[in-house]
């Protein structure tokens, strides 16, 4: 979650205040991790999966 909250700053930087979605890349043995992980971090609500 790091990389991805490091992504989100330098976004915010950059002058973007809202994200719309999140690609996810990753191995198909990691991604249900990943979608687990970015729907704890960020809201249920919010995810459009």
């Amino acid at each position: 979650m790091k990389k991805t909250e490091e992504a989100i700053e330098a976004a915010r930087k950059k002058g973007y205040g809202k994200i719309d979605e999140i690609l996810l890349v990753s191995g198909s043995t990691r991604m249900p991790q990943a979608k687990k992980a970015l729907t704890q971090k960020f809201s249920e609500s919010k995810s459009k999966w």
